[in-house]
């Protein structure tokens, strides 16, 4: 069964078995699309995270702020979080994020997505994975060009 999609102005999600998947785009992403990503982790349904980022966008230091205040409400432990990204600022904000919620998180380089998935230690298969990742980012590349 192929993963839902979903894709907004400047973030695309997908969940493949226990990881669930975030993409953004190439440019920060506003409140409209952080309410929707936090819709989406009150769902239940997986057990760990990788976001992949192109560029320098992600969350606002705000944004950073209601994603934390988001899972200490929850009463759920934040799931193991792994970041793809060229970006030094992007593997930064993903670290400080960590620490704020005292939770196993790390950087790798975009071609390290078998170095990423070691870490959140799932056994989804890395082709699904990255066949989903480069089809959310695609999505998110055709809407930045509407």
């Amino acid at each position: 069964m192929e993963p839902v999609r979903v894709v907004l102005s400047q973030i695309a999600f997908a969940r493949v078995q226990d990881v669930l998947l975030l993409c953004t785009g190439r440019h920060d992403f506003g409140d409209q699309d952080l309410a929707s990503w936090l819709e989406r982790l009150a769902l239940d349904d997986y057990r760990c995270l990788l976001i992949s980022s192109r560029g320098h966008s992600g969350f606002t230091s705000k944004q950073r702020s209601r994603v934390a205040e988001y899972w200490k409400q929850s009463g759920r432990k934040p799931p193991r979080v792994a970041l793809l990204s060229d970006s030094a600022v992007s593997r930064g904000i993903v670290v400080a994020i960590g620490w704020s919620l005292d939770n196993p998180t790390k950087a790798f380089a975009p071609q390290d997505l078998a170095g990423a998935l070691g870490f959140l230690g799932t056994s989804a298969p890395a082709a699904e994975i990255a066949q989903q990742l480069d089809a959310l980012h695609v999505a998110l590349d055709k809407n930045a060009r509407r």
